[in-house]
């Protein structure tokens, strides 16, 4: 676990080019689940992750299969199969 969480730190503080060469020098073998095409990702939360480019947010899986297109203003993680999100100035949730 703390292997994993030293390599999302490193692909946050150094980006995405640089955390190959980063990670093997920390002697941890990365294995890319969230393709480095992402401006910001958060952790994975009951098998999926929000993502987020051009200012819109999205979720994928692990597999890295798009499960809800990126269309949010802001995309909180699931939680009991609900997740918090924003669309323009309306609040809602969304399911798995």
């Amino acid at each position: 676990m703390k292997k994993r969480l030293l390599a999302l730190t490193l692909a946050v503080a150094l980006g995405c080019a640089l955390l190959p060469t980063a990670a093997l020098a920390a002697g941890i073998t990365v294995t890319e689940v969230v393709p480095c095409q992402f401006f910001e990702v958060s952790g994975f939360s009951e098998g999926l992750v929000a993502v987020m480019r051009d200012d819109n947010w999205g979720y994928m899986d692990k597999a890295g299969n798009v499960v809800t297109p990126r269309q949010y203003a802001e995309a909180a993680d699931f939680s009991e199969g609900l997740a918090a999100v924003r669309m323009e100035d309306k609040y809602g949730y969304i399911e798995e």
